[in-house]
């Protein structure tokens, strides 16, 4: 990469490297286990000129997206956020039959299924074959192409301009920026919107997650980053919204004409107070990253904490190796439907770490008696509903009692272990790391830990059998609620209680590199 990928300026100031890691999705199928697995460069850098975070190494798009692993609908958090988002979109821009919207990267059809069950003309954009194919079995037309400049010119000559363009999570994938941006004007009707979903660089720096640098991520923004470009081709970036997606993430509409509205000018405020526009304040993560790093060269090679993994969002499996704390562990993926990744049922990848990173993923979990079970929520324009625990489910056992706790930011309340108590923990605000550690002489799984991150993104139930360990730790920057259902109420004789840092269970509570 020769200069910054949004406005070209050479000087690219660098924040951490990652060292030489595989692709994502390039999972491996059992007889290329024992092959080398091809790496790359994964190193992030500023741009002081335009704010834009970005990876150097660009991986040819055809190697990473033509045939591509990850199917949308298989999310629940994405199809809920996607149906609230195409019917107040239809009703706020009075969408009808004469209409028409288009999504880039429009994997499964996940979204423009919803607008077509509104009677709305709709035109999906899937450089993947595979799930192309998918979207139009569902009915959804779908070109097999890669969106840049040129398709945006061919669709204007065509006279398939759209009231609605949606980009969801593509922005960061793409290397030809304004290629891409233009591509939208071009595409745009005079009165349009351009609706883009992108991770915001803002809670990843803060909370300094590293699960989102990854190949197919080649640029990180903020609003102050985005503003410049999409100015460029001369679209005005109108409206954001913040939005929990994916740790967090950016919903910004753009359009020819309009004046920011207050929340744009709010949020560009909160960026550069925190520094977002300022590379000494990016450097100084970098600092912090590197005491990180320091921790984590000398740790031992710890238990593993889970053997089986369901499919993901690409950088919940990204391996993070820049100073191979331990050695590779193999992973088993299963799948929810054969069907997905082109038919492969069952594939394996070698990472550097072993993670229960995403509980609604685990298959399998890695301590005997532990259920992890997926929640549904319903949002709608009034608010979420969010299910947790009836009496029919097949994990219900009885009811005790049901209680909430809080915990701040950093503080861990743990251990603890009960005698003849089934725990149902959920995490109903904010976001917690849960650990749960097995010492039952009788268990096949003792001496086992399991880490899960619980919160309203990644919303579900764990079930706790009796006599186990387990502790949770406030994390993020707001203070986090969990509820718990009991099945006998509680009894301070039924509690065993040690000190979370001073003990004899094998886990460290410092945030750790995934």
């Amino acid at each position: 990469m020769k200069g910054c990928r949004s406005c070209g300026a050479v000087q690219l100031d660098p924040v951490l490297s990652l060292g030489r890691t595989p692709l994502a999705n390039a999972l491996l199928k059992e007889d290329e286990l024992s092959k080398p697995e091809a790496t790359f460069p994964l190193d992030l850098v500023f741009c002081p000129s335009c704010a834009l975070v970005q990876i150097t190494e660009t991986v040819p798009p055809e190697q990473l997206f033509s045939h591509y692993l990850y199917m949308s609908s298989f999310s629940d958090t994405m199809l809920e956020h996607s149906e609230e988002l195409a019917r107040r979109l239809t009703t706020e821009r009075g969408l009808g039959a004469n209409s028409l919207v288009i999504e880039v990267a429009s994997n499964d059809g996940y979204l423009l299924q919803f607008y077509k069950r509104a009677g709305v003309p709709v035109l999906g954009i899937e450089p993947a074959t595979n799930v192309a194919k998918v979207a139009e079995d569902r009915g959804i037309p779908t070109l097999v192409r890669f969106f840049g400049l040129e398709l945006g010119g061919e669709l204007r000559k065509e006279g398939k301009r759209a009231d609605v363009i949606h980009a969801n999570n593509v922005l960061a994938h793409v290397a030809d920026l304004n290629g891409f941006v233009a591509g939208i004007a071009l595409a745009l009707k005079d009165d349009g919107v351009a609706v883009i979903e992108a991770p915001h660089v803002k809670p990843m720096i803060e909370r300094l997650e590293f699960d989102p640098i990854y190949h197919e991520h080649l640029c990180y923004y903020s609003l102050t980053a985005l503003q410049p470009l999409f100015e460029r081709h001369g679209l005005k970036i109108v409206d954001v919204h913040e939005i929990p997606l994916h740790g967090g993430s950016l919903q910004v509409h753009a359009a020819y004409s309009g004046e920011p509205s207050a929340r744009v000018r709010t949020l560009l405020e909160e960026e550069r107070k925190a520094g977002i526009g300022d590379a000494p304040q990016l450097l100084r993560h970098r600092a912090r990253d590197a005491g990180i790093r320091r921790r984590s060269v000398h740790r031992e090679a710890g238990p593993v904490y889970a053997r089986h993994a369901l499919e993901g969002p690409a950088s919940g499996g990204a391996p993070r190796n820049p100073a191979r704390p331990r050695p590779a562990a193999h992973v088993e993926l299963r799948r929810r439907d054969p069907r997905a990744a082109g038919g492969l049922p069952r594939a394996g990848r070698q990472v550097h770490h072993s993670s229960a990173r995403a509980c609604n993923r685990l298959s399998e979990p890695a301590i005997e008696g532990v259920k992890v079970v997926p929640l549904k929520r319903i949002p709608d324009e009034r608010g979420t509903i969010y299910h947790m625990l009836k009496r029919t489910d097949p994990h219900f056992s009885a009811f005790g009692e049901i209680y909430f706790s809080t915990v701040h930011p950093g503080v861990v309340k743990g251990w603890h272990r009960h005698k003849n108590m089934t725990l149902h923990y959920a995490c109903i605000y904010g976001r917690v790391k849960l650990v749960i550690y097995d010492e039952r002489e009788a268990s096949p799984t003792k001496g086992q830990l399991m880490e899960l991150f619980l919160s309203q993104d990644n919303y579900c139930l764990v079930v706790i059998p009796p006599d186990l360990w387990n502790g949770f730790k406030g994390m993020g920057d707001t203070t986090a609620i969990i509820a718990d259902l009991i099945d006998i109420p509680h009894e301070q004789a039924d509690s065993l209680r040690i000190d979370p840092h001073k003990n004899h269970i094998p886990y460290d509570w410092s945030v750790k590199e995934r």
